[in-house]
C-alpha cells in the first residue's frame, strides 16, 4: 500500500511523462531523451570523420585506395538531481475545500521543477564563447537604447547571424532555426521596424478567418523563428558567458538573444524520481513528504568541441 500510495504522488508531480517537457516551449524545442536514460546517465557515439574520396581513379596494377576505418568518439551527460522542498500537507485541508489541495500542491510543484529545470537549460545552450561552432556577434553600437538602457537588436543584427550561421552550417540553411530575445530587445525590435509592424497588422486584421489569435506566436526574419523569453544568460565584457547562478551586474553584464535547432541543438532527459515520506506527523495532524527527480536539459555530451548549432547576439549597456 505504501509504494501505491507513493507512485501516486509520483505521478501527480510528473504527470505523463512524454509530456513533461512540453509544460515549457523552451524545453518543448529540445530532442526528448529520456527513453536512453540508463542508471541516470544517457551515452551518446559522435560519428568520426567522412572517409576521402578520390576522383578518377584508376589502378595501374600496383597503386590501391587507401584505407579508412572510422573511429567514434563516445561521450555521455549525466542526470542533475533536483529536488522539492519538504512539503506540508494539514490533514484538515483535505475537508471542506472546493479543489483538491494534494493535487494542486503537485502542480505547483511540477511547474516548479520544469522553470528550474528550463533556467539553467537555457543557460547551458548559450554558446560559452565565440567559436568555430558558436559565432557570437555584438550588436552595432549606433542602434537605439531600448526601455532596459541596453543597445537594442536590429534586423541588420539578425542577419548578420544569420550570415554566420550559413556559413558554418551550409547544409542546415533550411533547418528550423529559433532565436529567442528578451522582452525588451524583442518589443523593441517590433516597434521599430516596419515590416515586423505589417507582419502583425496583417495577422490581426478584421475578417482575417484563417488566423484565430490575434498575434503571431513567432515573428519571422532572416528564417530565424524568433520569440521572447528573458531567461536568456549573460555575459561578461569579453562576450564570456557568466556562470550559471553568478551575480548579475546590469549596466556592466551584457544580454544575450540565442539561435538554436529545434531537436537538433540539445535534448532533454527525464530519469527517475523518488519520493520521500510521506510521514504522517500526530503533533501536526499533517503529511510531510519530499522529491528528488532527476533530469536534464542541454547539449548532447560535455565534450566542448561536440556543442554545435547555436550562436548568439550580444546586448551591451547602452552609453
Amino acid at each position: 500500500m505504501a509504494g501505491l500510495l507513493k507512485e501516486l504522488w509520483i505521478d501527480l508531480l510528473i504527470g505523463d511523462e512524454a509530456e513533461f517537457f512540453e509544460n515549457d516551449t523552451f524545453l518543448s524545442h529540445g530532442m526528448n531523451m529520456s527513453y536512453a536514460v540508463d542508471n541516470d546517465r544517457i551515452n551518446f557515439a559522435y560519428k568520426g570523420p567522412r572517409p576521402a574520396i578520390v576522383k578518377n581513379f584508376r589502378t595501374n596494377g600496383t597503386t590501391e585506395l587507401t584505407s579508412f576505418i572510422r573511429t567514434d568518439v563516445a561521450d555521455h551527460v549525466v542526470l542533475d538531481n533536483y529536488s522539492t522542498q519538504k512539503i506540508v500537507l494539514p490533514h484538515v485541508d483535505l475537508f471542506a475545500l472546493p479543489y483538491d489541495k494534494k493535487n494542486s500542491l503537485m502542480v505547483d510543484a511540477r511547474l516548479a521543477l520544469v522553470a528550474s529545470i528550463a533556467d539553467e537549460g537555457i543557460w547551458k545552450i548559450g554558446p560559452g564563447s565565440d567559436t568555430a561552432n558558436t559565432p557570437i556577434i555584438v550588436v552595432d553600437a549606433a542602434n537605439a537604447s531600448a526601455q532596459d538602457n541596453y543597445d537594442s537588436i536590429t534586423r541588420a543584427d539578425i542577419v548578420k547571424l544569420r550570415i554566420e550561421m550559413d556559413l558554418k552550417y551550409p547544409g542546415l540553411k533550411s533547418a528550423e532555426w529559433f532565436l529567442m530575445m528578451d522582452t525588451n530587445a524583442y518589443w523593441q525590435l517590433l516597434a521599430t521596424d516596419t515590416v515586423l509592424q505589417q507582419q502583425y497588422g496583417f495577422s490581426s486584421a478584421v475578417g482575417m478567418i484563417m488566423n484565430t489569435k490575434s498575434m503571431p506566436a513567432y515573428i519571422e526574419i532572416a528564417d530565424f523563428k524568433i520569440w521572447r523569453d528573458s531567461r536568456t544568460p549573460w555575459y561578461d565584457a569579453t562576450n564570456v558567458k557568466l556562470a550559471y547562478g553568478a551575480t548579475i551586474t546590469p549596466g556592466t553584464h551584457r544580454k544575450s538573444a540565442i539561435a538554436y535547432i529545434r531537436n537538433e541543438t540539445f535534448c532533454n532527459a527525464l530519469g527517475s524520481t523518488e519520493m520521500f515520506g510521506p510521514v504522517i506527523s500526530a503533533g501536526k495532524q499533517a503529511e510531510e513528504t519530499s522529491f528528488l527527480s532527476r533530469a536534464y536539459v542541454g547539449p548532447w555530451g560535455v565534450t566542448a568541441a561536440n556543442f554545435k548549432y547555436a550562436g548568439a547576439i550580444i546586448r551591451t549597456p547602452a552609453v
